[in-house]
């Protein structure tokens, strides 16, 4: 299933946008085997968003789920370090 993130917003830098994209992602989830998460497009993700968005799930699915469930695609290298760090944030949270 491909989710493309552009389709909320090319800017996630908002709490709204960033838990409206953590709660459609949660249920496409439940509802397939692998969600592919686009970021085409997206011009700016800030690292409190990434850990609403990818942090959430992270901690929702845990790590071997996350990494067998989730692909993200179209990301920089920039973009990686964000979610990465998000992810991080919300473990060191949790």
């Amino acid at each position: 299933m491909l989710y493309k993130m552009c389709e909320k917003s090319s800017d996630i830098s908002s709490k709204e946008i960033g838990f409206e994209i953590a709660k459609d992602l949660l249920q496409l989830i439940k509802d397939h085997d692998e969600v592919e998460i686009s970021l085409e497009n997206i011009e700016i993700i800030t690292t409190n968003c990434s850990k609403i968005i990818f942090g959430t799930i992270y901690l929702e699915l845990g790590a071997e789920q996350f990494y067998k469930k989730i692909r993200i695609t179209q990301a920089d290298d920039e973009m990686k370090i964000i979610i990465q760090q998000g992810i991080k944030n919300a473990i060191s949270e949790n």
